[in-house]
């Protein structure tokens, strides 16, 4: 009885769910029988309420002789007493642990209170009182024997009886000392369990802290070097700039030079023209007898514009060619 007690108090506070009753698949024998009567006798007849009856094989549990084996009279009256809970499992398929599992799951769900240590001791006070009752009553019938027997036995029943009182009393009171040691030890490992809980929490919350502040280091390393970078870019982005627009300040004024050359060639080509024109009106009588010499000097004059002017052509397409080069690499170096 202790032994039990102990078992039902290490499920304390959620108690028992379900006894198990192990049986081989085959004919009930006596001892099987007595199983149940000795669990019925340990934790009294609410047991049955928890009871599932385990029946173990060797083989299919699917086999037609094991459902043969269950349709038998004594199975079934065995099954009524235990609320038809029962299961049969194949010992060489560990999977199916899960179906018996699934069926305390079930009876766990069914049932609105467990076997708890409550009511087991109000078992406890029950067989006593029971055993009291059945001391009295066989009192009571010795009674009618013998008045004097009856004083004497009343006497030593009042002798058994107080020191079985005594006795249950103590048994009572150590099973509860015991109870009341075994919840304090829970609650000292609950304790220490929420100490250790507590530093592991805290230690992690540092370590999040220090990785925060790790994390917050390295962005600030990166926002300064991007922004470095960044910098340096617009100051090549300026200087390319600055570098484009003197070399289009530069082409601009190359074409205004080459425009202002031009328009001073043509006035002093029309000029020359002029004059030529003049000279020769004036003088075409004068100059009959010289008119050889006169259009070789002309001949000459062509000559010497025509070559001029390809020399300021030239030039310009020179200039102009460089200045788009310069405006080219720009382009590409950017």
């Amino acid at each position: 009885m202790e032994e039990s007690f102990r078992c039902v108090s290490l499920c304390d506070p959620e108690g028992v769910h379900a006894f198990i009753l192990v049986l081989p698949v085959g004919p009930l024998t006596d001892e099987d029988k007595g199983e149940l009567h000795t669990m019925q006798d340990t934790f009294s007849s609410r047991v049955n309420d928890f009871t599932i009856i385990l029946f173990t094989t060797d083989s299919d549990p699917e086999h037609p002789d094991v459902g043969n084996f269950i349709e038998n009279k004594d199975i079934q009256d065995l099954l009524q007493i235990c609320g038809g809970r029962y299961l049969v499992l194949d010992i060489r398929d560990r999977r199916q642990i899960e179906g018996l599992m699934e069926t305390v799951q079930t009876i766990r769900g069914e049932k609105t209170s467990v076997f708890s240590t409550h009511l087991f001791t109000k078992v406890l006070i029950e067989r006593i009182l029971k055993a009291e009752l059945q001391d009295v009553k066989q009192k009571s019938e010795d009674e009618h024997q013998s008045t004097k027997q009856l004083r004497k036995e009343t006497e030593e029943v009042k002798k058994r009886e107080e020191e079985q009182k005594k006795k249950h009393r103590e048994e009572i009171k150590s099973l509860q000392s015991q109870h009341e040691q075994q919840r304090k030890q829970q609650n000292q490992l609950l304790k220490e369990k929420n100490e250790i809980i507590e530093k592991e929490r805290e230690m992690r919350k540092k370590e999040r802290e220090e990785e925060g502040k790790k994390w917050r280091k390295q962005e600030e390393l990166q926002r300064k070097e991007w922004k470095q970078k960044l910098e340096g870019s617009e100051n090549r982005v300026k200087v390319e700039r600055e570098q484009r627009e003197a070399a289009e300040r530069r082409l601009e004024q190359s074409r205004r030079d080459r425009a202002r050359d031009r328009v001073a060639w043509e006035k002093e080509k029309d000029g020359i023209l002029e004059r030529m024109h003049q000279e020769l009106k004036q003088n075409l009588q004068e100059t009959k007898q010289n008119l050889e010499e006169e259009r070789d000097r002309h001949r000459k004059l062509l000559e010497d514009f025509y070559q001029k002017r390809r020399k300021w052509t030239n030039l310009g397409f020179t200039l102009l060619l460089s200045v788009c080069l310069v405006l080219l690499y720009l382009y590409h170096s950017h």
